[in-house]
């Protein structure tokens, strides 16, 4: 990750909260570089999300939400309409049925709030006014199809690019070109600076 940011000069790196460290990481990695050699990476700055920066797993809310996880503790950009569905459903909740934000006493549901605040941009206590006289079922059922529509634009283009492989491959062509310039001319620029052979 470091590498990356550093080889291609990147000024801002938009990350989640556990990500941050790894940027910490690599803004020190450059600014000792920088200190021994002279100026020579950027020094990048995280970009954290104003609310939404840690999403936490459906199925275990004390746990971030992870790809790495079982399927079924994530929603994918690419999921199916009855997927995210059974996804949303079938969510880890809390006792009682009240829809209220509490991330120390319902996890479950204030992890579901934060997600739909997200997709919709209602503030929280606005859902929660909307959802009093309900209960958790009526809630998810109404998160999942705000997750549906706005996740149809993704499986739409997903389609689109599965129908055009010859204009996919071209897109991916012109990107790997395009990064090997700017990878070898920060590395020529990293040997001048080491005082290393420049490998044409």
């Amino acid at each position: 990750m470091a590498s990356d940011i550093l080889l291609y000069g990147t000024d801002i790196v938009p990350v989640g909260k556990d990500q941050a460290q790894h940027v910490e990481l690599t803004r020190e990695i450059a600014r000792k570089f920088n200190k021994r050699f002279g100026n020579t990476f950027k020094i990048p700055e995280v970009l954290l999300p104003t609310k939404g920066a840690k999403i936490m797993s459906l199925t275990t809310p004390a746990k971030k939400m992870s790809k790495s996880d079982p399927s079924q503790s994530y929603i994918s950009l690419f999921d199916s309409p009855e997927n995210i569905k059974k996804k949303i459903m079938s969510a880890q909740t809390d006792s009682g049925k009240d829809v209220k934000y509490d991330v120390s006493r319902k996890p479950g549901i204030s992890n579901l709030l934060t997600i739909y605040n997200l997709f919709s941009n209602t503030p929280i206590k606005k859902i929660e006014k909307e959802f009093e006289d309900k209960g958790y079922q009526d809630f998810k059922e109404k998160l999942a199809q705000l997750l549906i529509e706005k996740l149809t634009p993704f499986r739409r283009k997903k389609k689109e690019f599965e129908l055009r492989q010859t204009l996919l491959e071209k897109i991916l062509l012109e990107g790997k070109k395009r990064a090997q310039v700017i990878a070898q001319d920060s590395m020529k620029t990293v040997r001048k600076k080491m005082g290393l052979k420049s490998i044409d």
